[in-house]
């Protein structure tokens, strides 16, 4: 049996058991696992399929790439149809991602012999001449960029298996909007968004791109967010692969896309947040992708190649507002690469065809990445509401008050240069003598080589983060721009590559500094340090080992193939038998929410009060039913859906409409998060103790019982 036809038979398998999954209501938590693991490969698979079929002939990273981006938009466009149909259920998902990928055996025999043999870049700019070169560069710089390679891969395993048991940490926003809507999402099986009484309520009209992908991984599992809580790291994964991708693309050798893969994913913020389930990276992937689907688009026009590049620009769109330009400026650049590239070209597109491949780009784009600004523009008028629109001063979209770019710089205060980019806490402490260099250097180098598409591409660091201070208001962090960080590292290789020998000595310097760095930084146990080291001193010395025979070649891909595959295998089953030991811990470093899972029946519904922080009193099996209970008379506006009210609903209001609320919602407890700026519900607490009465109370939460009026009355006063 080949390779494909075996692809084919696990596909098949893998499809059968997500289809078992939907008919069944609950599983033990290891076939869940197995059941999350034939998710991901059934998606995998949807996507290759797609990348198959439009743009068969990319180079291997450059098609993986797409093939992760075609399968994040598969998923993304079937949630959102569920959701608008309030079908948004495991069950209901996991059959349609099984019988897609049951379609994708059909796609098999339409391609047949498998994908079409990868095609270098056409023409890549700033290639240097291999002729003449030494017999041991080559040689070298393959054992150093494989050190890399599973120095980054051992890292990120090794940090998982350490973090799986832990208690709830995520991302900056993970407990606040991020994970909220996926719990939200998960008992009213709809795509509606919730309004937050304190903190910036904008986030009930953002993109949803992220938030979907955490649903997603929430699907086998049902009740517990064990892999839903990393939702960006696939798309980490795929950012490091998408920097080599770009790398290629624009002619650097393999060890100098390594090397900017490894400046880039050796970052400790860039790591870190990998862990989460926020929309950073899910926005720099996205980013990559595009630019990566560009190029190729110009270097050789087809409609496949167009139509990528559409996806890919709707996941860019749908995952962050600052998509928008992100995405603008993408497009720009294209534009430029076209006028260059296509003068005197013999393959290029007439009028017609242009506007044909702009309208599919547009169309794809659309399909992908435009349900949120359409869900907006009709509740609101505003496809980017609450953030107004203005060119040239002229209004074109308003806002809601206080959500302009003025209003936010005002509340977050200047930017602090020094701190975001020359701080080791902060980026890392290599840049300084490599990435902000480079971001300034490599574009004024290869424009006075009249290399105009290569300088356009390095320039995009310094355009994405003038856009950052721009319309970002937020300016503490470097998430917002990492897609900028990744192209400043592959700027920072290209230049190496103009050094000659001294690059490649520069190169192989950096490669095994980076990479024992990272291995000293992660802090592995002392046996996984000798056996990493051990694997990485057989690395160096593979590339010397004689040539194998076509035979032996293939029974080597065969074997390391089947040994990934058991390794993946055994991982899913030894982490399915530990999500128990995870579930156990999730909400340790907080007591209110630890009172809260002791105290209070399974399914208790739990009215919130206070700062965006709420997710983690849907209970460690998102059990409970969290309600940020309206102070106006209406309960329709207490969430943001299609057609539905817009306005936050909480005026001033008076006691007995509030407390009226938490009857007809049924109510039982309330949870209250403490700061220095208290709507009122806090005072009308404490001030009627014969309605509630206080069960938890620490440094920052409390926990109010219900205890007065039933469920369903009320009274006046």
């Amino acid at each position: 049996m080949n390779g494909d036809r075996l692809a084919q038979a696990v596909t098949a398998i893998a499809a059968v058991l997500l289809a078992t999954a939907a008919a069944m209501s609950t599983l033990d938590r290891r076939p869940q696992a197995l059941v999350a693991l034939a998710l991901l490969y059934c998606l995998w698979r949807i996507g290759r399929a797609g990348q198959r079929l439009l743009v068969p002939d990319l180079e291997a990273t450059s098609a993986a790439v797409a093939a992760f981006a075609l399968a994040a938009a598969f998923a993304h466009v079937v949630a959102i149809v569920l959701g608008q149909g309030g079908w948004m259920l495991p069950a209901p998902f996991l059959l349609v991602v099984s019988i897609a990928a049951l379609l994708t055996l059909l796609v098999a025999r339409a391609v047949p012999g498998g994908v079409t043999p990868a095609a270098p870049p056409a023409a890549p700019p700033g290639a240097p001449p291999a002729a003449g070169e030494p017999w041991w560069r080559a040689r070298l710089e393959t054992a150093l960029g494989l050190a890399m390679v599973v120095a980054l891969v051992g890292g990120y395993v090794a940090r998982a298996i350490r973090f799986f048991v832990q208690p709830l940490v995520g991302g900056p926003d993970d407990l606040s909007y991020h994970l909220t809507a996926v719990a939200v999402w998960a008992r009213h099986a709809d795509l509606r968004m919730v309004k937050f009484a304190m903190g910036f309520a904008g986030t009930a009209f953002y993109p949803i791109l992220p938030e979907i992908s955490s649903w997603v991984l929430l699907t086998p599992f049902g009740d517990t967010d064990v892999a839903a809580r990393w939702a960006e790291l696939p798309y980490l994964v795929f950012s490091l692969l998408a920097v080599v991708a770009v790398a290629r693309r624009l002619g650097l050798r393999w060890s100098s896309a390594v090397l900017a893969c490894g400046l880039y994913g050796f970052i400790e913020r860039v790591f870190t947040l990998g862990f989460a389930a926020g929309n950073d990276h899910s926005s720099a992937f996205a980013v990559l992708a595009a630019l990566d689907a560009a190029i190729a688009a110009v270097q050789r026009p087809r409609r496949g190649r167009f139509a990528l590049l559409g996806v890919c620009l709707g996941l860019v769109v749908a995952s962050k507002y600052t998509g928008v330009y992100y995405a603008a400026t993408l497009l720009l650049v294209m534009a430029l690469a076209m006028a260059v590239e296509w003068r005197g070209a013999a393959e290029r597109l007439s009028p017609r065809g242009l506007l044909m491949a702009a309208g599919l780009v547009a169309a794809c784009a659309a399909i992908v990445g435009g349900y949120t600004y359409l869900r907006n523009l009709v509740a609101t008028g505003n496809p980017l509401y609450p953030q107004p629109l203005a060119i040239a001063g002229r209004q074109i979209f308003p806002g809601a008050p206080g959500s302009s770019l003025a209003d936010l710089h005002d509340v977050f205060g200047p930017i602090d240069y020094r701190q975001l980019l020359l701080s080791p806490s902060t980026l890392a402490d290599y840049a300084r003598f490599t990435l902000l260099p480079a971001a300034l250097l490599a574009p004024l180098l290869a424009a006075l080589r009249r290399r105009w598409v290569l300088a356009a591409v390095l320039a995009l660091p310094l355009i994405f983060f003038a856009e950052f201070v721009a319309f970002t208001f937020d300016h503490r962090e470097i998430r917002y721009f990492f897609a900028a960080i990744a192209l400043a590292a592959v700027a920072f290789a290209w230049l190496t590559e103009q050094l000659g020998n001294a690059g490649l000595l520069l190169r192989a310097v950096l490669l095994f500094l980076l990479t024992f760095r990272f291995l000293a930084w992660i802090d592995l146990p002392l046996h996984h340090e000798r056996v990493l080291a051990a694997g990485l001193v057989a690395l160096l010395a593979w590339p010397w080992r004689r040539a194998p025979s076509a035979r032996e070649a293939v029974i080597a891909r065969r074997v390391a193939a089947a040994a990934a595959a058991i390794g993946v295998l055994v991982l899913a089953l030894a982490a399915g038998s530990r999500v128990e030991s995870y579930q156990r811990v999730k909400l340790a470093r907080s007591p209110a929410a630890m009172v809260l899972e002791r105290e209070v029946p399974a399914g208790t519904t739990v009215g919130y009060v206070g700062l965006n922080q709420p997710y983690l009193f849907f209970g460690s099996r998102l059990q409970n039913d969290v309600r940020i209970v309206p102070r106006a008379p209406s309960l329709q506006a207490e969430f943001f859906r299609w057609g539905g009210v817009v306005e936050a609903p909480f005026p001033p209001g008076r006691y007995w409409r509030w407390r009226t609320s938490l009857g007809r919602l049924g109510v039982t407890h309330v949870v209250v998060f403490r700061s220095p700026y208290e709507d009122p519900e806090r005072r009308w607490l404490a001030n009627h103790p014969a309605d509630f009465s206080r069960l938890h109370a620490d440094d920052q939460l409390e926990i109010w019982r219900v205890t007065g009026w039933g469920v369903t009355g009320g009274r006046g006063g």
